[in-house]
């Protein structure tokens, strides 16, 4: 019998598609590896800012901080923003960021780094009253 090259055949010579709703259950298209196997960790900070700091001069800030993402390549991923005055568990914080990098030691890296230093020291403790800090590491992987 002579050897197939109908469509069936070439289909079936393509390489596996990777993506999530065509990949094998547990599957990250992105890692190439179980879903269970990535993690990212995150630096979260709530903010209190000074009563002299207007909402844009806080704003402008956790904007400019986002901008280090150019000099600091362990930083993945920023988001920031005003707390949603709807909910009534602020205890003050009118502010925060979340920052994702690959594990600790990257976040480690991030803290030591001098554009962070001079821009935490010079741009933003001095407009803080207080800020909390919690740092995990996502124990639920991507979804």
């Amino acid at each position: 019998m002579a050897p197939s090259h109908g469509r069936a055949d070439r289909a079936h010579r393509r390489p596996p598609r990777t993506d999530r709703r065509s990949g094998p259950p547990g599957h990250d298209r992105l890692a190439h590896q179980p879903i269970h196997e990535v993690r990212m960790y995150y630096h979260v900070i709530l903010m209190r800012f000074a009563p002299a700091v207007t909402a844009q001069q806080a704003e402008h800030a956790l904007h400019a901080l986002g901008q280090l993402r150019a000099q600091i390549p362990q930083m993945l991923s920023y988001s920031y923003g005003p707390n949603d005055p709807d909910n009534p568990h602020q205890r003050g914080f009118s502010h925060g960021f979340v920052m994702g990098f690959a594990g600790r030691a990257e976040r480690d890296l991030y803290q030591q780094h001098p554009a962070h230093l001079d821009f935490i020291g010079t741009h933003l403790e001095p407009l803080l009253d207080e800020a909390v800090v919690f740092d995990f590491a996502d124990l639920g992987g991507r979804a």
